[in-house]
């Protein structure tokens, strides 16, 4: 977390920065406060009024609290190009001084505001705008009083500047900011910022933030992309869409970025690019058919419910179970067929056939659903079979299994390498088998192998989640094919490597393929995506162009960086673990913060044996913990090991999180589940499954891991920062970018903070100001020099 500013008494002119979520900072003037009368402390065993001689008084200088900021909501509307975006925030005086002080809004990057205007508490004010040179001196001053550089990073920025008196003791003090702009369109691509990023200089967590977006063009909407944020895209017809986001307790520390798409083609293809002169680049490739794909362009297919009954299913996994397969049974669209399939100690089929999706064969399925009762064992290998086994032997319609489950094998062949096998035989093509693993106690190996087999997914529902949901969203997204084998070329002087995903998914009307890659070469070329379409072949294609050098769209290699970690890891977990594969885990898990449990054991294993010296490792602290090594070290030689039980199934759903990650916020989830207190149940054999039986033992990790381990990576994670394309931990009182260790010999630079020199590097660096921001002790690279900043 950024370095709070400090709040104290100066002895001349106190100025410190209150940043305001929506890119609004008060900065509040010690010579304009009005404290009460300072009374004198008297010792507590004299009174007011002694009848003899007592020490003199003792003086407290009058001491702010932090202006603290109780919500923060933004509205926007964009019509075509043009967005009209309204901040309201609302900022809470818990002093008992009166203060006065500057409301200061960096104007966003790159709007050219024709129309701006802002209330306080109701009543509308004039407001100037200073220049980005005139802003600068205003920061920089803050700065230097303050003795904190967190606003550096707006010093390039031209600013609006309002007086704000008086902000009364214990009140609230409520800004309304209203802009217009013009926004960008470049490579098909509208690019909109909402302003979040200043808060993350608040000294406590906003207590509510909300951001809606109301989108509307004349021609369809194709892709809706948040490279950012996890925002929620609700479509209202082809033409509109309404963005939201919300959060609680939380200290924003990035704009939310938003890309979208008008085009009248029937997929939209659009690409964004990243690349540093003379390296290979990175590239985002996203391709969406829109909301306006007609009924009769939909691809019909061919779904297979498949259900575990089993007795360990029993009570709330069935009830949710059964509720989610009636929503999908209900959500078949016209000329789908399908069939259902219950499995215990022996396999039931419904109809033995596929069956259309009419009225008459919905409402039996709707009584099978409702009928089914929790006994019996797991006859995995039997359900898969048989559900295959429906599979139409010329017909090009997609062939869906939907298979659910909470156990191992344990009637039939219960070998998982015998049952994969027999699930690649008798697949391929238009065969999808997406897992659902219930529950802890599911081979992690056998379900993510199988659908990796079957260009899939396996999703894993925890014991205190809700299978229902879950089903219910995964199958919503699915239901409505348009383009079935998806394969992706490019023509031109461009060649492409390391794409993920990979194999394509089938695209869906309402979703997007989120595809990025590295590229070499440079020039325009042309992206053709071809796929299956009701068995008839189709194709499109969009005109791209692949720069020699873009500093713009630098989430994306840390996007790029977090799949090829997920895909790496699987590799490791399901395949095993070669130096290879663990060289280049720890090289990108370094170098964008990509830390879990396992790659933090594998930075500290390859730091140690470098020789990295203490002042410039990652995880100082960490190495220093002997019972926290120990059990990262048992956690990583078990990784690949263990094939169910909590471990695997968090291991399986953070890889999981990192390769499906649409963008870096997504990615918390993986991290989430990699770090996830380590309490579980494990097989009594970690290398097969027990025959004829699912009994496990209870084993319970001990305290030291639990709280050494996890906490030690949840820490880590809170002790570093990625930040303008670098990747910065904290090691003692530096902030250290990664990159410092593969420098150890190029040329290095000492500024001491707030010195003249300091100044001038800050004014003529741009790409730095972000870095400078993180605190007064800080070493980066830039331009093959090491830089130190200290105190």
């Amino acid at each position: 977390m950024k370095r709070c500013i400090l709040w104290g008494f100066l002895a001349a002119l106190f100025l410190a920065a209150i940043p305001g979520q929506g890119a609004g900072l008060i900065i509040v003037d010690e010579a304009h406060w009005r404290p009460g009368p300072i009374q004198p402390i008297w010792p507590p065993e004299h009174p007011p009024h002694p009848p003899h001689p007592v020490p003199p008084p003792v003086w407290r200088p009058h001491v702010f609290a932090p202006l603290e900021i109780n919500s923060c909501n933004v509205t926007a509307k964009v019509e075509g190009q043009v967005a009209v975006t309204t901040i309201e925030q609302e900022f809470y005086n818990p002093n008992n001084a009166r203060l006065e002080g500057t409301f200061m809004f960096p104007v966003p990057k790159g709007a050219q505001l024709d129309h701006f205007a802002m209330e306080i508490d109701g009543k509308k004010v004039e407001a100037e705008l200073l220049a980005a040179d005139k802003a600068r001196n205003i920061y920089e001053d803050i700065v230097r009083r303050a003795k904190d550089p967190a606003l550096l990073e707006y010093s390039g920025h031209d600013t609006f500047k309002v007086r704000i008196f008086p902000i009364e003791p214990h009140s609230k003090k409520r800004v309304t900011v209203r802009y217009t702009q013009l926004l960008k369109l470049d490579s098909g691509l509208v690019d909109y910022a909402v302003p979040l990023n200043t808060a993350k200089y608040s000294s406590k967590p906003i207590k509510s933030v909300s951001v809606k977006l109301e989108l509307e063009t004349k021609r369809p909407l194709k892709s809706i992309y948040s490279p950012s944020h996890a925002a929620e895209v609700k479509r209202n017809g082809s033409n509109r869409a309404t963005v939201g986001y919300e959060a609680s307790d939380v200290v924003p520390d990035a704009d939310l970025a938003l890309y979208f798409a008008p085009d009248k083609d029937e997929i939209g293809v659009n690409l964004l690019t990243h690349r540093v002169a003379g390296e290979d680049g990175y590239f985002l490739l996203l391709a969406s058919p829109g909301m306006g794909v007609k009924e009769t362009k939909l691809v019909k297919k061919d779904v297979v419910f498949v259900l575990d009954t089993s007795g360990s299913m029993a009570g709330k996994k069935l009830e949710q179970a059964k509720k989610a397969l009636l929503f999908c049974v209900e959500n078949l669209n016209e000329g789908d067929r399908f069939e259902l399939v219950r499995f215990s100690t022996e396999v039931e089929p419904l109809f033995d056939e596929l069956v259309m999706a009419d009225k008459a064969h919905r409402e039996k399925a709707n009584d099978f659903i409702n009928g089914l009762k929790p006994i019996g064992g797991t006859a995995i290998d039997d359900a898969l079979k048989r559900a295959l086994s429906l599979k139409p032997e010329r017909e090009g319609r997609p062939f869906m299994v939907i298979f659910l489950t909470d156990g191992l094998p344990t009637i039939g062949t219960t070998d998982e390498e015998q049952i994969l096998a027999g699930v690649k035989k008798t697949s391929g093509g238009n065969v999808r088998v997406f897992c659902f693993g219930i529950g802890n106690d599911v081979n992690t190996h056998l379900l993510d192998n199988i659908t990796e087999s079957t260009r899939a997914v396996s999703q894993y529902v925890l014991p205190d989640e809700d299978l229902e949901v879950k089903l219910s969203n995964f199958y919503s997204k699915i239901k409505e094919p348009v383009l079935a084998n998806p394969t992706l070329k490019f023509a031109g002087d461009v060649r492409t490597a390391k794409l993920y995903p990979s194999p394509l998914p089938d695209l869906f009307k309402g979703e997007q393929l989120v595809l990025v890659g590295r590229y070499s070469g440079k020039g325009a070329a042309a992206a053709t995506i071809e796929g299956s379409v009701n068995g008839e072949t189709k194709k499109f294609t969009a005109d791209v162009s692949f720069p020699a050098a873009s500093s713009d769209n630098e989430f994306i290699a840390r996007l790029w960086a977090t799949r090829r970690v997920g895909y790496l890891l699987d590799e490791i977990r399901l395949h095993g673990e070669y130096k290879e594969l663990k060289d280049e885990v720890t090289q990108l898990a370094r170098q964008y913060g990509l830390v879990t449990p396992y790659t933090a054991y594998l930075i500290l294993e390859d730091e140690a044996r470098r020789g990295v010296p203490m002042a410039w490792q990652s995880m100082p602290q960490l190495r220093e913990d002997s019972v926290g090594m120990e059990a990262m070290k048992d956690l990583a030689g078990r990784y690949e090991q263990d094939r169910w039980g909590g471990l695997a199934v968090n291991a399986a759903r953070a890889n999981y999180g990192f390769k499906s990650a649409g963008n870096v916020a997504e990615a918390s989830a993986g991290f989430a589940d990699a770090n996830r207190s380590l309490t579980y149940s494990a097989p009594v054999a970690a290398t097969s499954a027990p025959s004829g039986s699912s009994s496990t033992s209870q084993r319970t990790v001990g305290n030291n891991f639990i709280s050494t381990d996890a906490k030690s990576a949840r820490q880590f994670v809170q002790n570093s920062q990625f930040v303008n394309g670098r990747n910065f931990y904290q090691n003692g009182a530096q902030w250290v970018d990664s990159e410092v260790q593969h420098n150890q010999t190029a040329r290095r630079v000492r500024l001491q903070f707030n010195s003249r020199e300091y100044f001038e590097f800050a004014a003529t660096n741009t790409a730095a100001r972000a870095w400078l921001a993180l605190g007064n002790n800080v070493q980066f690279v830039l331009k093959d020099t090491v830089y130190e900043i200290y105190e």
